[in-house]
């Protein structure tokens, strides 16, 4: 059943990875790429039977890697880094030989979630063996539970979190935040609102059913109340971030799902606000059995269709996560009208002719798509977010049987990539560049685009990068908003596997094609950052929201506002803004062989620790855990008994993590 060939890679790489720092490309694997992405019709019967890949790790949405080792019995799971390469996560033994693993998805999985799966073993005597999610990712021997005993609808606290960021309010939860956000004056009252789902949870791993979506209205600067939320009514999941007034009547609605205790499964369609406290669900039956939806961009006109003038949504979805049905779909949808059928209320939208190809078929996963003219030729494109080597979008020719586009490529020439993307008008010229946050060699980039050719012409310039101390992608999106009158981008990042690294930059622009990096700040949280500017109880201070775990698993989680302080100023420089306290300086050399120097400036007394970690988490070194004055400290740091790899170091001072920086060994 074996592949000869698939099996000596396997043992090769199990052999030196299954305790290692190092971490792997795909071609490790035995696995070959095609347009930045696993090219599955090349994989042998031997590795599709030994290899999964799929979202597995539930702080990302991109695919892991899984694989089985004959020799050792045992399944081997990598994270995906986000930068084209992929780490050692854990193993996990196996009681005897297995025949085949792969992905197994439970039936009453939300379909508005993006899938994380489960898997299945079959063994060499033909019984089946079930690996929850759950437990791939729990890493505690002991259930420990994580809600906590207050509620959360009840208890708000108030306390300073960082040097840089006040934390000026948490949600008491019982349940774990997710991801998605809809924020606005929803009820038209003046005050704004914010729509979070909270998924029930068991020891250290979030369960998916059944969720409950929470409205928080804001009530004063930094005081928030509960409006609506459906515990009255079952239950329901928010979909995303889209906020909009569809039927244009005077009511805004979101996109969500709503649990339907009869069928059993949560129903997509939109939530309308009619007043303080009053939401009503209307269905809408062309979303259901297309899959989950990773994206979904408004259009106040749409156009593909007999030239309407009505709102329509461009959605992405993701209608599975293993070969052979590995694709996305991209479809656009029109809004038609509102009925209802025995006091049920439905949404209907507009689609294609049924004998027309009627979505646009991308052989990965996309995690972002936006819409607008980029090329100048009078009709809007859809820029796809994440190929790892190029941007793509989908240029409007009407040769092609995607819709009539037809997929092109912006090869950047530098250390930019797709990943999430908008456009906006940066000078002024009438038509949109692209901003991208992707994955660079090695780290995260951050950069803009520019048509430089003649109308239509797949001709595009990069205006300006970084990857300065950018370590991987953002972590589920990025945002926008003005700080200080100063247009900025916000970049939250995290790190990846076991060990996270959490930091939110800020990008403000200092001129038309420039930016500076404003603020740098390190949150002790785990990957669950999309967070969001909004100024969300109206004091004219930015506000960045979002859902924040604290600690190492099992992780507490959080609904947070935090405010944003003085990080925005006058000076090009990298580095945190309260250096009268700490500052911490890159390594020098980097890379390095095998000796560097990690220096740092204190501007109080106070204990200081300094610690070396490698990529999973695990202390290397312990450089100084003394009381210290304030000055300036250059320490040296010998690596000639560790491999090559990437290592971290990190600065505590009076028992607050202060800064985190990445360092690169070479030998």
């Amino acid at each position: 059943m074996k592949n000869g060939l698939v099996t000596i890679i396997l043992f090769l790489i199990f052999c030196t990875s299954s305790f290692s720092q190092e971490t792997y490309k795909v071609e490790d694997f035995g696995l070959t790429l095609n347009h930045g992405g696993i090219d599955f019709e090349k994989m042998t019967k031997g590795q599709m039977d030994t290899i999964v890949i799929c979202p597995i790790n539930y702080e990302d949405q991109i695919p892991d890697i899984c694989v089985y080792s004959d020799y050792q019995k045992e399944i081997f799971i990598y994270i995906n880094l986000g930068n084209g390469m992929y780490g050692f996560y854990k193993n996990i033994p196996l009681q005897q030989p297995a025949l085949k693993i792969e992905p197994s998805l439970p039936k009453d999985y939300p379909v508005t979630l993006s899938p994380f799966y489960d898997l299945k073993v079959t063994y060499t005597d033909g019984t089946e063996y079930l690996i929850y999610n759950k437990k791939i990712n729990s890493f505690n021997s002991e259930p420990e539970p994580r809600v906590p005993r207050w509620n959360f609808l009840n208890d708000a606290r108030v306390f300073v979190y960082d040097f840089t960021f006040v934390k000026s309010w948490q949600s008491e939860r019982n349940g774990q935040p997710q991801n998605a956000v809809a924020i606005g004056d929803i009820d038209n009252d003046g005050k704004n609102e914010m729509v979070y789902t909270f998924f029930p949870v068991n020891d250290s791993i979030p369960q998916y059913t059944p969720a409950r979506m929470v409205v928080f209205e804001s009530i004063g600067r930094d005081q928030f109340r509960i409006d609506w939320d459906t515990i009255m009514q079952v239950g329901g999941n928010l979909g995303t971030h889209i906020l909009t007034d569809f039927d244009r009547n005077g009511n805004k609605e979101f996109f969500a799902g709503a649990f339907d205790p009869f069928l059993g499964y949560a129903q997509l369609g939109v939530f309308e606000c009619s007043g303080e406290g009053k939401y009503r669900f209307w269905a809408i039956d062309q979303f259901f059995f297309q899959g989950p939806i990773t994206d979904v961009v408004y259009c106040d006109t749409m156009k593909i269709i007999n030239s309407t003038k009505n709102p329509g949504v461009w959605i992405n979805y993701y209608p599975s996560g293993f070969y052979p049905n590995y694709f996305d779909k991209i479809y656009p949808y029109i809004y038609n009208r509102k009925y209802e059928i025995f006091g049920f209320g439905h949404y209907e939208f507009k689609t294609l002719p049924d004998n027309a190809v009627n979505f646009i078929r991308i052989p990965w996963q996309i995690d972002d798509i936006d819409v607008a003219d980029i090329d100048r030729d009078g009709k809007d494109e859809i820029v796809l977010g994440y190929s790892p080597e190029t941007i793509d979008y989908m240029d409007s020719t009407g040769i092609s049987n995607n819709l009539g586009y037809e997929r092109k490529e912006i090869i950047p020439e530098v250390p930019l990539s797709g990943g999430w993307i908008f456009t906006k008008d940066f000078d002024g010229d009438g038509y949109n560049e692209i901003i991208s946050c992707g994955v660079g060699v090695f780290t995260g980039s951050i950069g803009i685009v520019k048509h430089t050719g003649t109308p239509g012409e797949n001709q595009f310039t990069t205006m300006w990068w970084d990857t300065t101390g950018l370590i991987r992608r953002p972590n589920w999106g990025i945002d926008t908003g003005t700080v200080n009158n100063q247009f900025t981008v916000l970049y939250p990042m995290a790190g990846g596997g076991f060990w996270h690294f959490e930091n939110i930059h800020t990008f403000a622009r200092d001129g038309i094609y420039s930016f500076y990096k404003s603020s740098m700040t390190n949150l002790d949280t785990t990957s669950f950052i999309q967070a969001k500017f909004f100024d969300i109880d109206r004091d004219n201070e930015m506000d960045i929201i979002a859902p924040t775990g604290f600690g190492l698993p099992p992780v507490k989680q959080f609904l947070c506002v935090f405010k944003m302080k003085d990080i925005i100023t006058n000076s090009n420089n990298n580095s945190i803004s309260n250096i009268t306290t700490y500052k911490l300086n890159q390594n020098y050399p980097n890379p390095f062989n095998p000796k560097t120097i990690i220096s740092y400036e204190l501007g109080i007394t106070g204990f200081v620790s300094l610690k070396v970690f490698d990529i999973r988490g695990k202390q290397i070194s312990t450089l100084v855990n003394q009381k210290q004055n304030s000055g300036r400290y250059n320490i040296e740091f010998d690596g000639s008994n560790l491999s090559s790899g990437i290592y971290f170091y990190s600065l505590t001072l009076d028992g607050k993590t202060a800064d985190r920086k990445k360092m690169i060994y070479l030998k």
